[in-house]
């Protein structure tokens, strides 16, 4: 798929300390690597599109989204974040 001009997505598998080496797996259209990361206790998967097998900026094709992490957010600062979206 990294000559059809679509772009692919790269899932990372993040393992904890002294279980394995973080592993990376490209996703297609067919979806069939991404069963490797779900489930899992960490994966990421950006909300951008790669050509080829890395996420360097040389290979970013498209973003389909912007993800925040709110994880210890409280709801006054989620206020303030979305607040200064609207500032601009």
């Amino acid at each position: 798929a990294e000559h059809d001009g679509k772009g692919n997505l790269i899932a990372t598998q993040i393992r904890p300390s002294g279980k394995g080496r973080t592993k990376q797996w490209v996703v297609d259209d067919s979806l069939n690597m991404l069963d490797k990361v779900i489930g899992d206790e960490f994966g990421l998967i950006p909300p951008i599109t790669f050509y080829g097998k890395t996420h360097t900026k040389q290979n970013a094709h498209e973003l389909y989204a912007v993800a925040i992490d709110i994880d210890y957010v409280g709801k006054q600062q989620l206020k303030n974040l979305l607040k200064q979206f609207g500032n601009g």
